[in-house]
């Protein structure tokens, strides 16, 4: 930020932004590395003493608590007579915009006549862009603890590597040149879609985890999770403070350290008691089933656990039944992800079909968290304004799922969220009263 005449001390800050259309037209697009100016009102965005939702502050403390987060410490609204883009932005950010202007077009392909809430769900979900979700959409998606299916992550970035390495593969690309066509396509995307720490994460892990594949270098897991983290740390520091950046690495260890480790547990309970050596077509099926149910249940229960300590930080609710929606959003949510990434590389009278297809599992998965939010509510306000306790929180449930491998699965399994679960609750009457 350029700070204006008499505010010099304001020079380089960030601030979150709204322009208004209270008269005028709304201003052209906004692009990353543009410079604006905005005539309008700045106010400060930190608050007092911040307590739980529903006594004193609300709403607005949360966000503003995730501002703060962020290193954004200032507000700003304006009308959109008083925004003027001084200088454009850079070739390459103009580049990532034209594509995003591209993807948005191919999602909006349609000659089924598509209804514009289903049509704009699956833009958010595609893009990350929760804009276009409605008040209530956006209040049911949290009290079901599945809002995480609109962030570009994980789940957009593998379905994305898996489609396209599957049209490589039945090209017959050779195995080695495959990461030098699927990387930067993969790159771009994320680019397009904000380039958001998670979505960073994401490409950052699929990355390593080719490139070592095609050098004859095996990596674990967690490795590989280590080595993205120190790569983003070592490009912006700051980010080590970041809600998104922090959420994202500490739900993806939880899954490698608790999640897959659960879940390796009941597959093997399974195999005992229900799989022979010479199993039927029927037992292989009944495998498949539940592997495919234990698996989503697992990793589902495990980025649940590693999420509560820092969503009653920076958002005052924890949402305790996510583990239970969040394996049947997430089958959902591939699926449309796969179809919308097949429809950017078609015609748009191809992608016209199957954005219809999307569109409708979009609908069946939003009118479910409607019905999840007012039948069976999930979300308990919980606050702990300290991030000194969620991080203690957090690092106890990590650190005895990692230390406590190939111990008794009573202690391994049932200690480490209990123990955090404790601290947060302990944090949360002490610091609220």
């Amino acid at each position: 930020m350029v700070a204006p005449e008499g505010l010099e001390n304001l020079k380089g800050c960030k601030i979150w932004y709204s322009i208004w259309q209270n008269s005028g037209a709304l201003p052209e697009r906004l692009v990353a590395s543009q410079t604006v100016s905005l005539d309008g009102v700045m106010k400060d965005a930190r608050t007092g003493p911040l307590k739980s939702r529903g006594r004193g502050y609300g709403k607005s403390a949360s966000f503003e608590r995730y501002l703060a987060s962020r290193f954004i410490y200032f507000k700003m609204s304006c009308d959109a007579s008083g925004v003027e883009i001084i200088k454009p932005a850079n070739y390459r950010e103009i580049f990532y915009d034209w594509l995003n202007g591209y993807m948005r077009r191919s999602l909006a392909a349609d000659i089924f006549g598509v209804d514009k809430e289903s049509s704009d769900t699956y833009a958010a979900m595609l893009l990350g862009d929760k804009s276009k979700l409605t008040k209530e959409q956006k209040q049911s998606f949290s009290d079901t603890g599945t809002m995480h299916v609109f962030a570009i992550s994980g789940l957009h970035i593998g379905f994305a590597a898996a489609l396209i390495y599957a049209l490589l593969r039945s090209a017959n690309v050779y195995w080695k040149f495959q990461p030098l066509v699927a990387l930067p396509v993969l790159y771009m995307y994320v680019c397009a879609c904000g380039g958001r720490p998670s979505a960073m994460r994401a490409f950052a892990m699929i990355a390593v985890f080719w490139i070592a594949m095609v050098s004859g270098r095996g990596i674990k897991s967690f490795g590989a999770l280590a080595i993205a983290a120190a790569a983003a740390l070592a490009i912006n520091p700051a980010d080590l403070f970041d809600a998104g950046f922090v959420l994202s690495y500490a739900i993806v260890a939880s899954i490698f350290l608790y999640g897959i480790p659960l879940y390796q547990f009941f597959e093997a309970g399974y195999n005992r008691r229900f799989f022979s050596f010479e199993p039927t077509r029927f037992q292989i099926f009944c495998k498949r089933a539940f592997s495919f149910a234990a698996g989503g249940f697992c990793i589902s229960l495990g980025a649940a656990f590693a999420a509560a300590p820092l969503s009653a930080h920076y958002f005052s609710y924890v949402s305790t039944m996510s583990w239970l929606y969040s394996p049947v959003f997430v089958f959902g949510a591939g699926i449309v992800v796969g179809l919308g990434f097949a429809g950017f590389l078609l015609p748009n009278f191809l992608a016209a079909f199957l954005n219809w297809v999307a569109c409708s599992i979009v609908g069946w998965m939003s009118a479910f968290a409607v019905w999840g939010a007012k039948n069976y509510a999930t979300a308990v306000k919980v606050s702990v304004p300290g991030m000194g306790a969620a991080a203690l929180s957090l690092a106890a449930y990590l650190v005895l799922s990692g230390l406590m491998d190939n111990r008794n699965p009573l202690l391994r399994f049932v200690l480490p969220p209990s123990l955090s679960l404790a601290i947060l609750s302990a944090a949360s009457i002490f610091q609220n009263g």
